[in-house]
């Protein structure tokens, strides 16, 4: 049983990637075509629909986006944004054209590069992520949202000390990034530190009090430790957050398997399969 739970740990938050994209503000209304007052306006919606993903709700930041779009057919931002949204969405078709629109107008996007690493992240390519994810670093070094990139495909690939190293490295740069602590929590989860993962998910949900991975790490977390029906409450408040969620059904499939509720039991992992054909 235990050995099962821990495969499952490793199919937490990170392998489908969660990034919080921020518009990037441009002021060369030259490249773009369009006047400065248009700028800021396109800037607000960006920003509009970069809000709307912190919030989960990713069908209205594709229509901030496509907004944007439809101002400036030439916005690389706005085009990332997209990616971003169908990324949560799990349309990785999408985002990867969504991406590489933005990249074709314009190479050194970091946004777009970390988003393609995302994407393969979520493929399990794991030399596919890194190579964008380094990408994305030498166009920006100082981008916290590639670090967390490459924490997450050294979760995947157990070796934590370079999944700590690259989560650390993305809180140095932005110590209010909820999902470093997230991937740290993920990690511990792995080494059997239970109560050091409780520590930095709770740490996350103080930094973002609505992201559902880290009520879902809770979840996975306590029933490491053998309490059921503490995890029982976190995978629930993870779905009431997210119900589309396969990492949360999956960890209450778990907990009454636990309890030997085996009918309940396969009910959540139907649920989690039909969420993620991954999460078997």
């Amino acid at each position: 049983m235990k050995r099962l739970r821990r495969k499952k740990l490793l199919l937490l938050s990170l392998v489908i990637f969660l990034f919080v994209i921020m518009p990037v503000a441009y002021n060369s209304s030259n490249v773009y075509g369009v006047n400065e007052k248009d700028v800021s306006g396109i800037n607000k919606i960006l920003q509009s629909g970069s809000d709307e993903i912190k919030r989960w709700n990713f069908d209205g930041a594709i229509a901030y986006f496509n907004k944007a779009i439809s101002l400036d057919e030439k916005n690389p931002y706005a085009y990332s944004g997209l990616g971003f949204a169908y990324l949560k969405k799990g349309d990785t078709n999408k985002a990867i054209a969504y991406f590489n629109k933005a990249i074709s107008l314009d190479e050194k996007n970091p946004s777009a590069y970390v988003g393609l690493g995302g994407v393969y992240l979520r493929k399990n390519n794991s030399d596919k992520a890194i190579a964008y994810f380094n990408k994305a670093i030498s166009l920006d070094e100082k981008n916290p949202s590639a670090y967390v990139g490459l924490g997450g495909v050294y979760l995947r690939k157990n070796n934590s000390d370079k999944a700590i190293a690259y989560f650390s490295q993305a809180i140095s740069l932005d110590e209010k990034n909820p999902y470093a602590y997230v991937g740290l929590g993920d990690v511990y989860l792995q080494k059997d530190n239970s109560d050091k993962a409780i520590a930095y998910f709770n740490k996350a949900i103080s930094l973002d009090e609505k992201n559902p991975y880290a009520y879902s790490g809770l979840g996975f977390a306590y029933l490491q430790k053998g309490d059921t029906d503490k995890a029982i409450g976190y995978f629930n408040q993870a779905i009431s957050l997210d119900e589309k969620n396969p990492y949360a059904y999956s960890g209450l499939g778990f907990a009454y398997l636990q309890k030997g509720n085996f009918n309940k039991a396969i009910g959540y992992f139907n649920q989690a399969i039909s969420l993620d054909e991954k999460n078997t």
